[in-house]
């Protein structure tokens, strides 16, 4: 029933605005959309942001004939979306996702305290898909090292995710270590914390396009990611702005943050700026509203 009434109200709309392509934020209206524009002979734009709306897109026998381009936030994403459907005719641009500062300037790259432990930061949703695991069993391994660390897990478990969170929670206390990590929920804005930490931590298992690093460099600190995690793994790989690491296991991540942790200062500095000059590269909003103005272009021709 409210796919209905969703499908009317935007008939309403585009009665009203007249407009001369429909562009979908999110593919997962894309049958909405196609339902609401068929009167209207109206061509559709959509963008591919999320894993589950490529593998929404394998649910159509035939993609809707008035669907003229997807924008994929990553190559990443462009492959999911060739993998999952016959997009054939469909103009397929990778365009990454503009992002901005809150902050009137980048942050200053913090010259570390030796007195103080080695912050690890690793924001997300709880959940499995997300790896924070692997980062539990990766504190372990330094802690049994003698490394002076502290690790705070930030992000709370959507609906479902609540039962991982509690047996995350449990790893931590039948490993030895609520004194090194804590679990500190939701935080709305994490820059102020990345700001002091010796590396912002990704384990996820696979990211569409990894914003965390995107924040890591605007806070002055080096994002960690696996190399098999998609978008993450591709912007950090095409800046050298960070460190991958090879398996997805607790003593390979342990591995990527003891290289980190070994760096200089100099050494953070340049693959930090490494990885600001790849975000004013390719996450300008100017560029990316020019790149999408030839795209709409494009599909009324």
């Amino acid at each position: 029933m409210w796919r209905l009434v969703a499908c009317i109200q935007l008939m309403r709309i585009i009665t009203i605005f007249r407009p001369h392509v429909l562009h979908l934020n999110q593919t997962g209206y894309l049958r909405i959309a196609t339902y609401a524009t068929m009167l209207f002979r109206l061509p559709v734009a959509s963008h591919l942001r999320l894993l589950c709306d490529a593998r929404y897109l394998a649910t159509f026998k035939q993609l809707p004939k008035n669907l003229k381009a997807f924008v994929c936030v990553s190559r990443f994403m462009k492959r999911k979306l060739q993998e999952q459907t016959d997009s054939k005719g469909v103009e397929i641009r990778v365009i990454y996702d503009p992002f901005k500062s809150p902050e009137s300037k980048k942050s200053r790259i913090l010259q570390k305290n030796p007195k103080n432990p080695e912050e690890i930061i690793c924001a997300g949703r709880l959940a499995k898909e997300k790896g924070q695991e692997i980062l539990i069993r990766a504190v372990k391994e330094l802690e049994q090292t003698h490394w002076h660390i502290r690790c705070r897990i930030l992000g709370a478990p959507g609906p479902g995710d609540e039962s991982h969170a509690a047996n995350l929670k449990q790893l931590v206390s039948a490993l030895g270590l609520n004194e090194l990590i804590t679990f500190e929920g939701f935080i709305d804005d994490v820059l102020p914390l990345y700001r002091t930490a010796t590396a912002v931590v990704c384990p996820s298992y696979a990211e569409s396009l990894g914003r965390t690093a995107l924040e890591a460099w605007v806070a002055g600190a080096l994002p960690i990611g696996w190399q098999g995690s998609g978008g993450l793994a591709e912007i950090v790989s095409d800046s050298g702005g960070g460190i991958l690491y090879e398996k997805q296991a607790g003593s390979d991540l342990a591995a990527a943050l003891r290289h980190v942790i070994g760096l200089s200062h100099d050494e953070r500095r340049r693959m930090i700026d490494e990885g600001r000059t790849w975000m004013e590269q390719h996450c300008d909003a100017e560029k990316c509203a020019t790149a999408m103005s030839i795209i709409w272009s494009r599909c009324t021709e």
